[in-house]
């Protein structure tokens, strides 16, 4: 079987670099580095960025939130009692 190459569509940057485990090419555009957001070399820095993103947005809306939770929970054990 002879590789096919097929270009982007007029408009779209270049296709991502990675080569799946049968030889197919990613239908993401590339970034600078010529793979897309998932399969770049930097693919693991990118997704901690993000986790640590969100991890830091959950505590932040929990800080925010906390003295009503606390209030929440008060009037929850006065009414049970």
């Amino acid at each position: 079987m002879r590789d096919q190459v097929v270009n982007p569509a007029e408009g779209q940057g270049p296709r991502c670099l990675h080569l799946g485990s049968s030889g197919e090419r990613c239908e993401e555009p590339a970034l600078e580095d010529g793979f897309c957001e998932r399969h770049g070399p930097d693919t693991a820095w990118r997704l901690g960025v993000a986790a640590r993103r969100r991890i830091m947005a959950v505590l932040l809306g929990v800080a925010v939130l906390w003295p009503l939770l606390a209030d929440l929970w008060r009037a929850l054990q006065h009414w049970l009692h």
